[in-house]
């Protein structure tokens, strides 16, 4: 118990804003019985003893809200240029399938709608990967997206 009240009061002091955003949300939820995500969906607790859950619900509620508004993006934009759509989401993973001979196209703007910066005054970071299985991936080079580098995903190899 020492060690881990050392932990959160060194992860508090390294993140001063962190502790005021708990209490903001944590007394909102108590006054409101619910908190609200970026998106507008809703997360309501009556249990005034858990309102640790309410800021739990604040984050990983507003994350997948994220993730959903990513592949909603992606998969419309993907369908639009009829080359591949969204096949899965993997815990914090967009999954598409698509044509081999439109990836140098589809992928740049697939990755600036991933990163929702219209939505927010940054943008996410993003992790583009590409090969011809989920575990033949190969993480893309976005300054060297061209024939070379698609072709050493394509073929799982390195570039010379």
């Amino acid at each position: 118990p020492d060690r881990a009240k050392i932990i959160l009061s060194n992860y508090l002091m390294t993140f001063p804003r962190i502790k005021p955003f708990m209490e903001k949300t944590v007394a909102q939820c108590r006054l409101n019985g619910f908190v609200r995500v970026w998106s507008g969906r809703l997360w309501r607790e009556a249990d005034p003893n858990a309102m640790y859950k309410a800021v739990n619900a604040l984050v990983q509620g507003g994350a997948a809200d994220l993730l959903m508004e990513a592949a909603i993006r992606g998969h419309k934009f993907i369908e639009d240029k009829n080359c591949g759509g969204l096949v899965s989401f993997i815990h914090d993973e967009l999954l598409y399938e698509m044509r081999e001979d439109r990836i140098d196209e589809v992928i740049p703007e697939l990755r600036r709608l991933h990163e929702l910066e219209d939505i927010f005054k940054v943008p996410f970071l993003v992790t583009m990967k590409i090969g011809r299985s989920y575990g033949e991936l190969k993480e893309i080079n976005m300054e060297e997206l061209g024939d070379n580098a698609l072709a050493v995903t394509r073929r799982g190899e390195e570039a010379e």
